[in-house]
């Protein structure tokens, strides 16, 4: 599928990392300074009691959306920052824990190539308003346009992109770049995320032979000053952060003529070990194989529920998404069109082909449902699974107009109980939707690429 994929679709200088828009250091004094948004005044009616000067700015030296910002006062005062890409501010950082006269805060995820304004405050005052602009992009990088109430999204998208670059990028609701990574030549990356540590992205890199040997894990910091490589042999489209930090990845299971799939947990020093495996539940015998490479499964989607300690799991070519005990492998259930563990009530149908899917707070599950060729036409759709009856019921389905067939990847992610981000890979669309389907927000890229597994994040 991936290899389809390659074929269809279609690397970048240094960053930058001087100091290209600098307005100014100096002086801040608060002698004329505004209430600032947390409602510390700098009413020039009174005497100032706490002046602010050396305002500077410190970009990352490879990633110039990193930006170290200090400050020094002329008396201890627990400080913060406020900034923003007008005038009006609006974001505001912590109050420092302590008293200082010299402070710092390092700021991550702002807009690259953009004005941004900064405001120091602390000792119930605040500084005059400084600006700053981020360095550029490199050159050869798509770019993204942003259509919609910028709210709606909340935050930032991580997300692949492939076509004429391979890379994993951060992008905010305007369709403005926060980071960037290029991904090594030769590799199709699928699915990238934040650490659960917040402090890096992490991505999979499928290996040049369509799922091949090669395939690895990178994990990269925000302010990519830390690399790390774990090599996962025939890494496939998936992998889920465990909590203790190691991963678990899908994995080809190689075995008498037949392309199966496993999981395999990565450990951070590179040991790996095989945790599961199709062929310890399901005999290839009995379903249908492709004859060109051996691939009966193709499983697609890995998802891990901490709470119960149990895998998710996409099986694209059974039509199927399963349960299973992760200390002793046992199989719970199967959902799929009519040898699983469940009846389709109210109309409900089935998955063909689904990609992408997410285990919601409530138990059910929220699934891309790619469907296949001769329907050429996929939709999201959310399942009420209940175990105990065995019976599976839709509570939320949506579909553009006219359809799009999203004939490899595809993703979902709930935001909140009125809010769906949806990622149709192969178009080259990420939409928000409300709880009756209405567009309130869009990213669309340039002609040519396609988005990856895509993470909504709320602040990096």
């Amino acid at each position: 599928m991936l290899l389809r994929l390659a074929t269809l679709l279609a690397c970048v200088e240094p960053s930058d990392s001087t100091n290209p828009g600098h307005t100014g250091l100096g002086d801040t004094g608060a002698d004329s300074a505004p209430a600032d948004s947390a409602g510390h005044t700098g009413d020039s009616a009174f005497a100032s009691l706490v002046a602010f000067s050396d305002l500077g700015f410190v970009p990352a030296v490879d990633m110039p959306t990193v930006v170290t910002v200090s400050w020094t006062t002329d008396v201890p005062t627990a400080g913060f920052l406020e900034y923003g890409d007008s005038a009006d501010l609006g974001t505001s950082t912590a109050v420092e824990a302590s008293e200082s006269t010299e402070h710092q805060v390092v700021l991550r995820g702002l807009a690259a190539g953009t004005e941004w304004h900064f405001r120091p405050g602390g000792g119930g005052e605040v500084g005059r308003v400084t600006t700053y602009t981020t360095g550029p992009v490199p050159s050869g990088y798509p770019s993204f346009a942003a259509d919609g109430d910028p709210a709606a999204l909340g935050g930032l998208v991580v997300a692949p992109v492939n076509g004429a670059l391979y890379a994993v990028v951060i992008l905010d609701s305007q369709g403005r770049y926060a980071w960037w990574h290029e991904v090594e030549e030769g590799f199709l990356v699928t699915r990238a995320m934040l650490t659960r540590d917040g402090t890096s992205v992490v991505y999979g890199a499928v290996g040049t032979e369509d799922y091949g040997p090669d395939g690895y894990l990178h994990v990269v910091s925000l302010d990519k000053s830390t690399e790390l490589r774990l090599d996962v042999p025939y890494l496939t489209h998936d992998f889920e952060e465990l909590p203790d930090g190691s991963f678990a990845c899908l994995t080809k299971d190689l075995r008498d003529n037949y392309v199966g799939d496993r999981i395999v947990e990565v450990q951070l020093d590179g040991e790996r070990d095989v945790v599961w495996s199709v062929f310890d539940y399901f005999n290839p015998e009995n379903f249908e194989v492709d004859d060109d490479d051996g691939t009966w499964t193709h499983a697609n989607a890995l998802d891990y529920d901490e709470a119960d300690d149990v895998w998710y799991l996409s099986l694209r070519n059974l039509d199927t998404i399963l349960k299973a005990d992760r200390a002793s492998g046992a199989l719970l259930w199967r959902l799929t069109h009519n040898s699983g563990n469940f009846t389709y009530e109210d109309g409900a149908t089935p998955t063909v082909y689904q990609h992408e899917f997410e285990l919601q707070s409530n138990g059910n599950l929220l699934v891309f449902d790619n469907g296949d060729d001769e329907a050429h036409a996929s939709r999201v759709v959310e399942y009420d699974i209940n175990e105990a009856l065995g019976e599976v019921r839709e509570t939320f389905t949506y579909a553009v107009e006219p359809p799009l067939y999203v004939y490899a990847l595809g993703d979902v992610d709930r935001l909140d109980e009125d809010r769906v981000m949806v990622t149709w890979s192969t178009s080259g669309l990420v939409q928000v939707v409300d709880s009756g389907g209405a567009e309130l927000w869009s990213l669309s890229s340039d002609l040519g690429y396609v988005f990856g597994y895509t993470q909504h994040v709320e602040a990096l």
